[in-house]
């Protein structure tokens, strides 16, 4: 399986060479899916990481199982765990401990709440447009909820119908509770008309049917002739629609409408000042109604009010109040058959007695949990359930999941084990089938790195993972620990070179000829490929090959016994103010067994110097990185050597020969008082190096990883300017 890059634009990051991408650009997993990225600082591991999470703005495409995925594809095959600078402990927007742990009965669990929760919303939803459409129930503050005698369901009826609230705190256990707890009368609907008259007049904001129910029986008077406002009410009406008449005719009297029309409605008010407030309020309304109710409520009230008899208003309330009843019995009916229709309650149970069970893991996550977690952080692990049956991840008692840093009682490395490994296991449940890790080791002392790279192997056994690195011990301890389980690749990103994804070769099945990807797995290897006879066929410039292994070849002799001699022979080679003559082709003999020459091959400090390093020293199509770092090293020395040959030069008498100095002391004593030349000196990546890390793991190609050609050639000629500068013109002199 491959995953295949064919743009990749991250402004200020990447060079234009990533813009149409098309050498360098694919990825192959291999048998056992992991594949290890190197580059150093700067080269952009971390801003490419970032982009294919969608957290920086960058453009790209890549291809992958048949498939094309860029910026802007809602579903890619790709899961990015930060480096340990964004990672908080299991730290992801509604998370649950389903996300990092999962289990047969964890899976089950977790598919019945989100059945359920889905199940929920779709009765809710169901409801909300019943009610708005049949009842017109569109706020909180409705007629006909007002009037729902059965608590329960108002409360249930006015979340619903809360645009802001919607019945968010109504989950499965609370509507189950609620169908329970209504009590429907068994009573059919007796009269359709008054029943949806009244179902359609309490939808109106000054409904009839609210006033006659809140209406008071026991305080109202008994007003002679009520009835007549009702007649007079009908004249004014007419009297209005026939504006345009000039004159009515009452038994051959002219008389004007508007006298009459003024008439009227002093007649009417008087009989409206007799009325009390109540009184009042239900006239009005009444006098608004025609003659077509199915309850003649304008008929009961002008007889009640004209005799004083209030039997007729009370069996009309009643009445109403018994369709109310109706009503809210078919809302209820509703509710329950949308619930029974949607099987809530059987999936209720069965999650319910998943609850009520003691949490159970695969059997691989509970080894993964108990071999890593317990035995690299010496800590207790605990699944249990909360309060709230919720599954929680415990660490001696304390909650872990979605905590801070700051609140957790764990070290620094413990607090970054612990994260990256719960990050680790929502990669291993994710659906997606590539995991991107940035850095896994880089915050880790020496101890959890190998156990971060045995958490890695054992958690994404079954995915495709990438791990993009700047420490070599992350492949070695790879290596070390699932042999030949990955590829590996060089990242360069630097403008005027050879970009992008540089495989780096191991041997080939059954092979016993080295390559680069086994020299730099194990130093036993490179020691071993020195020895050959064979191998001496494939180096292109046997001179500079004798002259970049000096560094190398010194430290190799101050791990072997009895060989002081030829470490302090070597010595003399590697610092600028020796002037001895080495025979380094013998030396490499002592070394491996071999001799790369016929004859001596005798050089001195100065004979380094005048070298001019060629850019093929070993055969560069078979040993590419080996080539480039024996071009490296070789750089490194020289440069190192006439730093030191110019300063000492400058004052012969600063320092004791006998001594043995490195190189920053060096540039310390004769540059004491000038720092600006001093920083410059000492900045240069070229001359950091001391070449220590032969001395202590004998790591032949660090060097070569940590900087590109470009930037070595760069800072080569920044370093001969200054040293021609100081030959010229003294310390003091030199243009900084």
């Amino acid at each position: 399986m491959n995953i295949k890059f064919n743009k990749l634009i991250i402004p200020n990051r990447f060079n234009s060479s990533f813009e149409n991408w098309r050498i360098n650009n694919e990825i192959e997993f291999p048998t056992a899916g992991f594949v290890n990225i190197y580059a150093p600082n700067g080269v952009g591991k971390s801003s490419l990481a970032k982009a294919l999470k969608n957290g920086i703005r960058a453009e790209y495409t890549y291809e992958y199982n048949g498939n094309i995925y860029t910026e802007r594809s809602n579903d890619t095959p790709i899961i990015v765990i930060d480096d340990f600078f964004f990672r908080n402990i299991a730290s992801r927007e509604k998370e649950k401990i389903s996300d990092y742990i999962l289990g047969s009965q964890i899976n089950k669990e977790l598919e019945l709440r989100e059945k359920i929760e889905n199940i929920v919303a779709n009765i809710k939803g169901q409801i909300i447009t019943y009610l708005k459409d049949e009842y017109g129930i569109k706020t909180k503050n409705n007629n006909l909820c007002e009037f729902v005698n059965n608590n329960e369901l108002k409360g249930f009826i006015s979340a619903l119908a809360n645009t802001r609230d919607k019945g968010k705190d109504y989950d499965a256990k609370e509507i189950l509770r609620l169908i329970e707890n209504l009590d429907l009368d068994s009573e059919s609907i007796l009269n359709d008309e008054k029943f949806n008259y009244i179902k359609n007049n309490l939808e109106k904001p000054n409904s009839i049917i609210k006033t006659i129910i809140e209406f008071d029986t026991s305080n109202f008077k008994k007003i002679a002739e009520f009835k007549k406002i009702d007649i007079d009410n009908d004249a004014i009406k007419i009297l209005e629609k026939h504006k345009g008449i000039t004159t009515c005719i009452f038994e051959e009297t002219h008389i004007l409408p508007e006298n009459i029309k003024e008439q009227l409605e002093r007649n009417k008010e008087t009989i409206i000042k007799q009325l009390t407030p109540k009184q009042k309020e239900i006239t009005k309304k009444i006098l608004e109604l025609d003659n077509n109710d199915p309850f003649s409520i304008k008929n009961i009230f002008n007889y009640a009010f004209e005799k004083g008899v209030i039997e007729d208003i009370e069996k009309l309330i009643k009445d109403i109040k018994t369709i109310i009843i109706q009503i809210q019995n078919e809302i209820s009916k509703y509710i329950i058959k949308i619930v029974q229709e949607n099987k809530l309650k059987d999936l209720y149970i069965e999650l319910k007695e998943l609850l009520d069970k003691k949490v159970e893991l695969t059997e691989e996550d509970e080894i993964l949990l108990k071999n890593i977690i317990e035995n690299c952080l010496n800590k207790e692990v605990k699944i249990e359930r909360d309060s709230n049956k919720n599954i929680i991840f415990k660490l001696n008692d304390t909650d872990v999941i979605g905590k801070s840093r700051q609140d957790l009682p764990l070290s620094t490395g413990e607090q970054n084990f612990i994260s990256l490994y719960f990050e680790l296991l929502a990669a291993k449940n994710s659906t997606k089938d590539i995991v991107i890790i940035d850095d896994p080791i880089s915050s880790f002392d020496s101890i959890y790195k190998n156990k971060i790279v045995y958490a890695i192997l054992k958690v994404l056994e079954k995915k495709n993972t990438i791990i993009l690195t700047h420490n070599i011990n992350t492949i070695k301890l790879m290596q070390h620990q699932y042999k030949n389980c990955f590829n590996l690749y060089l990242l360069n990103n630097e403008k005027g070179e050879e970009n992008g994804f540089i495989k780096v070769n191991g041997r080939a099945n059954n092979s016993e000829n080295y390559r680069d990807l086994d020299l730099m797995l194990e130093i036993k290897n490179v020691i071993q490929l020195f020895k050959e006879s064979s191998f001496l066929n494939d180096v292109r410039n046997k001179e500079q090959f004798l002259l970049s292994l000096i560094p190398f070849m010194r430290s190799y002799f101050n791990l072997l016994p009895h060989h002081e001699e030829h470490y302090k022979k070597l010595c003399k080679l590697m610092h600028g103010y020796e002037s001895q003559i080495i025979d380094i082709n013998d030396e490499y003999k002592v070394c491996f067994g071999e001799k790369v020459m016929n004859d001596s091959y005798n050089v001195s400090v100065d004979d380094i110097l005048q070298t001019e390093v060629g850019d093929e020293i070993v055969d560069k199509e078979k040993y590419p990185v080996l080539n480039r770092t024996l071009y490296h090293t070789l750089n490194y020395l020289k440069l190192r050597l006439m730093v030191e040959n110019t300063l000492y030069n400058t004052d012969i008498n600063k320092i004791d020969k006998n001594k043995t100095y490195q190189l920053h002391q060096i540039i310390n004593i004769y540059l004491k008082d000038n720092y600006v030349l001093k920083t410059k000196l000492i900045s240069k990546k070229t001359l950091l190096n001391e070449f220590n890390h032969f001395e202590y793991d004998m790591c032949l190609f660090m060097p070569s990883l940590d900087i590109s050609n470009n930037k070595l050639n760069e800072e080569r000629d920044s370093i001969i300017k200054i040293c021609n500068e100081i030959k010229i013109n003294g310390i003091w002199h030199v243009n900084t």
